[in-house]
């Protein structure tokens, strides 16, 4: 896909879009914090004239695919796994 410098948009734009996922400027600042390495290799925060700049279709995949993954360690183990460990 064909990237344009237009589809860049500061960290506050993005949010007033995305407020049912960060609730806050200091719940984005701290998700951005928290990943701000990976955000950048994927091309999904950039640094434009000393201010951080989000590619929002990048940002958008970057937080549901990191998300599955949170959600892949944070999941229980299946009922029969408990059921096995339970057993005297």
């Amino acid at each position: 896909m064909q990237q344009f410098i237009f589809e860049l948009c500061k960290l506050p734009d993005y949010l007033a879009l995305r407020g049912s996922v960060f609730q806050s400027r200091a719940a984005l600042d701290w998700y951005v914090r928290k990943h701000k390495a990976e955000l950048v290799q994927t091309g999904a925060l950039l640094l434009h004239c000393g201010q951080w700049h989000v590619m929002a279709d990048k940002f958008d995949s970057f937080v549901l695919v990191a998300g599955a993954r949170a959600a892949a360690f944070k999941t229980p183990p299946s009922t029969v796994l408990q059921a096995e460990q339970v057993r005297p």
